[in-house]
């Protein structure tokens, strides 16, 4: 018999003024409430404890599922164009550094203030994840692997994969510089309208594929085939679909994507077909000419598990390709729209030769770098990230009507750090945060926990020194070969596109004059 004494819940039931006959029905209905209003008395304790305050938060119809507060934010995103990222900025100006709303039956928390980021991504690391969010968002694409896993599967993820990124596996550019000069050659020199989005997605494809199947799909080459071109589509269709899954994560239960299903299965394909290969020189393979360490190589070692195998490759070759193609196409989309910045950055890399171009060269070139640092600033691949909590704990600020109290955070509520807002806040910045000004980091060191193009903490890329160096070369020489560069776009302003992550909409159109 159920003691509803020992349960602390009596006075909660008397409450609801509920009826009391002995019947089954009844002894049902306690069976079903008994753990919803266990759950909503611990978390009203919880919240009230610690010298907790709650922070402000959105008005909602609906406070359980946050239904209009979703269609709003879809309309406002299809209808007028304003992104999430661009809509959360708006409510910073409105409620404060941490807000919330009621969002699928959770608590959803929006931050940018640094002490929480830091509290969620590193001093309390063990307290948040992102399996519970990112299992369902991401699995048909990339199943579970280092983006999708929290705890010893994540762990043995990192050790894998940190070891392709270590400096003494793939420190040298040589390899990098040769598909940069393909890249060249592709570049029209003569002034003609031109989109360079596409040329960069395509470099950081055979890059990646040769980092980690040892062999790449050299989709710049005059003699390439349309196997890798069709993985790259495939591939982008299946971020925008993961895209939508984020967006409207339970509801996709109810629709269908044939063509999403169809991206994911190739995307699969794919790189199946590299695992196959590389099982296949398993027992007579020769050194790389570049001693790279290559990642299937090491997974086909250790595992007969084709899923497990593929799996791992997809979540890494996803922030791979990204961390290459996204921050090039939105360095000259602002180069081509500054015109004494490029003049500028032209005068400091035409003294570079280049067989003398490697990675001390690049980090002595302060403009470049400062031209980079800007870029990943205002214009970060990665505009939010989320963490769901695994438990009861308290973030040390964002509570109370100055958003200057503890916060208290329940076991499934939703946490999501703002770097597009976090990087435009102008008590950090400056008042002209939202402007594209390389010369801000002169002589500037943003304080911790307010710059994250990479994040941080244990979950920080392991790849961010290579792709800069990666970034910087390309930059270097594109700029040696181009006397000028100009905007071709129409549109003058960024407009940004969301799906995993976030990237030029109208891609970066230039004409460009040769030397």
């Amino acid at each position: 018999m159920i003691d509803l004494r020992e349960l602390g819940l009596t006075e909660e039931l008397q409450k609801l003024k509920l009826p009391t006959p002995p019947s089954m029905l009844f002894l049902v209905l306690i069976a079903i409430l008994l753990p919803v209003i266990r759950t909503v008395v611990s978390r009203r304790a919880h919240k009230s404890t610690r010298g907790c305050q709650p922070c402000p938060s959105l008005p909602q119809l609906d406070p359980f599922f946050g239904t209009d507060i979703v269609l709003k934010q879809l309309f406002k995103r299809h209808h007028d164009g304003v992104s999430r990222s661009r809509q959360f900025h708006q409510l910073f100006q409105d409620l404060g550094s941490t807000f919330s709303s009621s969002i699928y039956g959770s608590t959803l928390f929006v931050t940018v203030a640094p002490e929480n980021i830091r509290a969620v991504y590193s001093t309390q690391f063990d307290e948040f994840g992102v399996g519970p969010v990112r299992g369902f968002v991401f699995g048909p694409l990339l199943g579970k692997g280092l983006m999708t896993s929290d705890g010893a599967p994540w762990k043995h993820s990192r050790a894998l994969t940190a070891q392709t990124f270590t400096k003494p596996q793939f420190g040298g550019l040589k390899p990098f510089d040769e598909h940069v000069t393909r890249l060249l050659g592709h570049l029209p020199t003569d002034g003609t309208d031109f989109n360079l989005q596409p040329l960069f997605h395509r470099l950081a494809l055979d890059v990646t594929t040769e980092m980690l199947f040892g062999y790449s799909v050299n989709s710049l080459s005059r003699e390439a085939s349309s196997e890798g071109q069709g993985f790259l589509d495939a591939f982008n269709y299946a971020q925008q679909g993961v895209g939508r899954r984020i967006t409207l994560p339970w509801w996709n239960i109810f629709t269908t994507d044939r063509k999403f299903w169809k991206a994911c299965k190739s995307c699969h394909d794919f790189v199946d077909k590299a695992i196959a290969h590389a099982r296949t020189m398993h027992f007579k393979r020769e050194p790389s000419s570049h001693g790279n360490h290559i990642l299937v190589n090491e997974l086909v070692e250790r595992s007969d598990n084709l899923k497990e195998i593929r799996e791992h490759l997809l979540n890494v070759f996803l922030p791979a390709h990204d961390a290459i193609a996204i921050p090039l196409t939105n360095i000259f989309f602002n180069l081509s729209r500054h015109p004494a910045a490029y003049l500028k950055l032209r005068e400091e890399v035409v003294t570079l030769d280049d067989p003398a171009i490697e990675a001390e060269a690049l980090k002595q070139l302060p403009y470049l770098n400062r031209v980079i640092s800007e870029t990943l600033r205002l214009f970060p691949a990665v505009t939010t990230n989320e963490r769901v909590a695994l438990k009861d704990t308290v973030l040390p600020t964002g509570g109370g009507p100055h958003c200057t109290d503890k916060l208290a955070v329940c076991r499934g509520d939703l946490v999501t750090m703002s770097f597009h807002s976090l990087q435009r806040r102008k008590d950090i910045w400056g008042d002209d945060a939202e402007v594209w000004r390389p010369e801000r980091w002169e002589g500037f060191q943003p304080p911790p926990w307010t710059n994250l193009p990479f994040g941080g903490g244990p979950r920080i890329c392991p790849g961010q020194g290579q792709g800069l160096m990666q970034v910087a070369l390309t930059v270097v020489r594109i700029v040696k070969e181009c006397e000028r560069i100009e905007c071709a776009d129409p549109v003058p302003e960024f407009v940004d596109f969301s799906r995993v992550v976030t990237l030029s909409k109208n891609g970066c159109k230039v004409r460009l004059r040769a030397s």
